[in-house]
C-alpha cells in the first residue's frame, strides 16, 4: 500500500512540475503546439493524397 502512495505522490509532483514549467514557458508551449499541428495536418494531406 506504501508503494502505492508513493507512486501516486510521485504522479502528483511530475504532474505539478510541468504545470509549473508550462506556465513559466509560455512561448515553447505555444510553438510546440503549432508544430504539432502543423504535422498532423500535413500528414493527414499525404495521407488523402496517397488514397485519392
Amino acid at each position: 500500500m506504501a508503494a502505492v502512495t508513493l507512486k501516486e505522490l510521485a504522479v502528483e509532483e511530475r504532474r505539478e512540475y510541468y504545470r509549473q514549467w508550462r506556465a513559466k514557458n509560455k512561448d515553447k508551449v505555444r510553438e510546440n503546439n503549432r508544430r504539432y499541428w502543423e504535422r498532423r495536418v500535413a500528414k493527414k494531406a499525404q495521407a488523402e493524397r496517397g488514397a485519392g
